[in-house]
């Protein structure tokens, strides 16, 4: 449980930007990747690991590929930082 709360205040603290991202261990990175996608839509009842690996793959190799998160939310890099729009909607 302290472990988790932890990790927790990291990823909040990352948010703030009193962590320089690089710096971040894995689980925090992931947990701050979380953290972003939620704030930009993204139901924390649907947002899976899967989506967040998908994130982290994202930064590593953006190369014009985007992510489609749940709750319409697409994630996408632009000049190495993580940015997200709503998805369009077919219908």
């Amino acid at each position: 449980r302290e472990d988790l709360e932890t990790l927790d205040q990291l990823a909040e603290q990352a948010l703030r930007g009193e962590v320089p991202p690089n710096a971040l261990p894995p689980a925090v990175r992931s947990r701050v990747l979380r953290l972003l996608a939620l704030q930009a839509g993204a139901p924390a009842s649907e947002l899976f690991r899967v989506h967040v690996d998908a994130l982290v793959d994202l930064l590593a190799e953006p190369r014009g590929r985007e992510v489609q998160l749940p709750g319409s939310v697409t994630a996408y890099v632009v000049e190495g930082s993580l940015r997200f729009r709503t998805t369009p909607v077919a219908g």
